[in-house]
């Protein structure tokens, strides 16, 4: 972890550092929770305003997670909304809301797990289901060629 904090700071400019803080801090982080992040992901005060604030707004407004678990979780900023992030909450919750899922999942286990993992332990329901519709749009978006909408 030291030489990615290391590479940050290097990289770092002032305005970026102020910008990055003033977004973590609109969405009610304190100084030590930004600074606690840093210490954990550096790389994320690389992103724009613009990713940390849609990435921000997805997990505490689509996928329901409190501000708590995101600042205890910094990591989850760091992984793509449209190629990861969104997705697999997709995937999840559509697996939840058609009774697939034996038990619940935290979100941060489902995002690290890898994409073989992943596949192998959600995206087969689908196919066994027969949303086959469903499984097709994961793969698309994670390709990235458009927005995943998985629908009942």
């Amino acid at each position: 972890m030291f030489p990615h904090a290391l590479f940050s700071v290097m990289t770092l400019s002032r305005s970026r550092f102020d910008a990055t803080f003033a977004t973590l801090m609109s969405f009610g982080w304190s100084q030590p929770d930004s600074l606690a992040a840093f210490r954990k992901h550096p790389g994320i005060w690389n992103y724009s305003k613009k990713n940390i604030s849609d990435k921000v707004t997805f997990l505490m407004k689509e996928a329901g997670c409190e501000l708590t678990y995101i600042i205890g979780h910094p990591v989850l900023l760091t992984y793509s909304l449209e190629k990861r992030l969104r997705p697999r909450y997709e995937v999840m919750n559509f697996l939840d809301q058609n009774k697939l899922l034996d038990k619940g999942y935290k979100l941060l286990s489902v995002i690290l797990l890898s994409e073989e993992k992943f596949r192998n332990k959600f995206l087969f329901l689908l196919r066994k289901e027969k949303f086959i519709a469903q499984y097709d749009s994961y793969v698309v978006a994670v390709q990235g060629k458009h927005h995943v909408v998985v629908e009942n």
